[in-house]
């Protein structure tokens, strides 16, 4: 399963885990059915 995990601030990644539990007090699983990305030109700005 690929998952994006919060290593700090500015520090976001995507890995690959075996399964998702949870394992600490403070973890979360978030099931996201879809995403899209978008980029904007410098005129945007």
């Amino acid at each position: 399963m690929r998952v994006l995990t919060y290593h700090g601030a500015n520090d976001v990644r995507v890995d690959t885990v075996p399964g998702s539990a949870i394992q600490e007090a403070d973890d979360i699983i978030l099931r996201v059915p879809g995403a899209a990305a978008r980029t904007l030109g410098p005129d945007y700005v």
